[in-house]
């Protein structure tokens, strides 16, 4: 990748590249499933290492496309659709809540075996695609980010409500206290709380 755009290299001889690496390469032009490449590759010139890496380029699930492809990308407050631990070889799916985005883990890859994000992420990686839809493929567990707070897995409902009170019932993917505001109107005067951490609260 550079200021331009990114290019996908499939070619054992850009093994020893590694991130950070400024290099020049001379191969053949190449489509394989829809994924322009360069393939071949002969030659390989190197121009220094350590090199500061773009940042990400934020994207929404429905904006992956060819101007993005082959380059850094992140993908903001997704979750994803499977849970367990993340296998080799194998493509996953994440989501905003309306669309779908493909991601893969490769064979190799230091997530194989690491507990798959269970709620909101910041995912970050590579744009690839096979055939007609876009993957994401995350380089390392760094690229998947778990959003800070508390997230709520299903929505505070009253199930009680009578003259003396009422309860308030909801859960969240962590454990965690619980503390309702109440009061007349929109204006809250008094506060329940628990102190004990749990991930299915009824105040």
């Amino acid at each position: 990748q550079d200021a331009t755009g990114g290019m996908a290299l499939f070619s054992t001889a850009a093994n020893g590249l590694v991130e950070g690496d400024s290099a020049e390469v001379r191969g053949t032009m190449d489509v394989f499933n829809n994924l322009q490449e360069v393939k071949n590759i002969d030659s390989v010139w190197s121009f220094g290492s350590g090199h500061p890496l773009p940042p990400p380029r934020n994207l929404l699930v429905t904006q992956a496309s060819e101007a993005s492809e082959a380059m850094l990308v992140r993908f903001r407050n997704v979750r994803f659709a499977q849970s367990g631990t993340f296998a080799g070889n194998t493509t996953y799916q994440i989501s905003d809540g309306l669309n779908q985005l493909d991601v893969r883990i490769p064979t190799g890859s230091s997530l194989v075996g690491t507990p798959i994000p269970p709620g909101a992420i910041d995912a970050a990686g590579v744009l690839g695609q096979f055939q007609a839809r876009y993957q994401l493929v995350p380089r390392l567990q760094a690229d998947l980010v778990a959003l800070p707070g508390p997230q709520i897995t299903a929505a505070p409902v009253v199930d009680s409500l009578s003259d003396g009170g009422f309860r308030v019932r909801w859960t969240t993917l962590t454990p965690g206290t619980s503390k309702v505001y109440y009061g007349p109107g929109e204006t809250t005067v008094d506060s329940s709380i628990v102190a004990s951490e749990q991930s299915s609260h009824a105040v």
